[in-house]
């Protein structure tokens, strides 16, 4: 029996997804080579969704594959005084599907941020995750 190209196409994505998903307890933490993050932007992700990187310097270039408006801005919270309010890093542009928006720090210090994106519910709907900002040494 022969399966058309376009059947074994489809086929071969659904096994890179099943094996890219994992069977873990939770997401793993990805660990960013050099200075620029490339995440993707969809209803209702960011992916990947928990990253690593050393501080200093960092690019974000974010790219909308999804069908509705999305963004991504790191926030932080002051960990010692919770009732404080959440402060925002900074962040990409709003992007439509298919656009693509970056953003530099140049000095983003070491300490756990939250990637999330601002438009309306979409960070209470699962898009979000976390930036962890080590000390290089």
């Amino acid at each position: 029996m022969s399966f058309p190209r376009a059947h074994i196409a489809t086929l071969a994505a659904l096994a890179t997804a099943v094996l890219a998903a994992g069977c873990g307890d939770g997401p793993e933490t990805v660990a960013v080579e050099g200075r620029t993050l490339f995440l993707r932007l969809d209803e209702y992700r960011i992916l990947p969704q928990d990253v690593r990187i050393g501080s200093g310097r960092l690019r974000i270039v974010a790219t909308n594959i999804g069908r509705l408006t999305h963004n991504v801005k790191i926030v932080r919270r002051d960990e010692d005084d919770l009732e404080a309010p959440v402060i925002e890093v900074g962040g990409t542009r709003s992007t439509q599907p298919g656009e693509s928006a970056a953003v530099t720090f140049q000095d983003l210090e070491p300490g756990e941020y939250r990637l999330a994106c601002t438009i309306a519910n979409h960070d209470d709907l699962g898009q979000y995750g976390t930036l962890l900002v080590e000390r290089e040494e």
